[in-house]
């Protein structure tokens, strides 16, 4: 569920964030590296809400010191209207939920109702402990989606310049329908697959999956669209969805400036 040190700073881009050794200004109350890894675990049971979730984070607003000037360029941890995709495995125990995913803050612990009701949180640094992340997720899974708000807290230094800022996030995700896709072995081309199909995302022979499911090309997706910006099977999305060509925005135009539906 991610955000960025650049946009999770979900991915703080589904899920959401980021503190130097020194004091910075007084973190806010649940945003604090206790408040955040230490979520209790609810009252749900099973793993019914476990799965991979192709999760969509826009950020919503940005409070404080978000950018800093270093030596070489500008870096900023939050831009508002910033929309990004993370491939996002949810895993459900009882009532303890993790998220986890392949950027900076990788990983989120908290706890699951028997509603879907769920709340979740994460620390982590970077640039050697100068930069701290935390974060917090609050929402619900339902029968079709994931729906929740998310904060994040970025401060410290990097490169000499200071950042201390609390982002705002919107997280949604479709809820994963039908059977898990069965992988094979991995592959180097179509050859090395006995039906015929290498997913060059995952080298592995792996049939067609729904959307959510990774993917290298059209031809791995059963709905015939693989959004290449984000290298997960996509049906085509509205503006400001993340895109890698026309064929992913239902306009059918992809602003490569920003790689999104204009």
């Amino acid at each position: 569920m991610s955000f960025r040190a650049s946009s999770l700073a979900l991915s703080a881009s589904l899920l959401v964030v980021l503190a130097a050794g020194t004091a910075a200004c007084d973190a806010p109350a649940d945003l604090g590296r206790d408040a955040v890894t230490t979520i209790p675990a609810g009252d749900a049971s099973g793993a019914s809400f476990s799965g991979q979730y192709a999760v969509e984070v826009r950020t919503t607003d940005c409070e404080g010191t978000c950018a800093a000037d270093t030596e070489w360029f500008t870096v900023s941890v939050c831009d508002v209207g910033d929309v990004t995709t993370e491939w996002v495995t949810i895993t459900q125990d009882g009532g303890s939920l993790e998220a986890s995913w392949e950027e900076p803050l990788s990983l989120l612990r908290g706890g699951v109702r028997q509603s879907g009701a769920f709340e979740m949180g994460g620390f982590g640094t970077q640039s050697g402990g100068q930069l701290e992340i935390s974060l917090r997720v609050s929402g619900s899974i339902g029968e079709t989606k994931l729906e929740a708000d998310a904060r994040s807290w970025t401060v410290g230094s990097i490169d000499g310049g200071s950042l201390d800022c609390v982002g705002r996030y919107t997280v949604s995700a479709p809820r994963p329908t039908g059977e898990p896709v069965i992988t094979g072995p991995s592959c180097k081309s179509d050859d090395d697959c006995p039906e015929g199909n290498c997913n060059f995302e995952t080298d592995t022979c792996q049939a067609p999956g729904p959307d959510g499911s990774p993917c290298g090309g059209d031809d791995d997706c059963t709905g015939g669209n693989c959004n290449f910006e984000i290298d997960l099977c996509r049906a085509p999305g509205p503006a400001g969805s993340p895109c890698g060509g026309d064929d992913d925005c239902v306009g059918g135009q992809c602003n490569f400036e920003n790689d999104t539906c204009g």
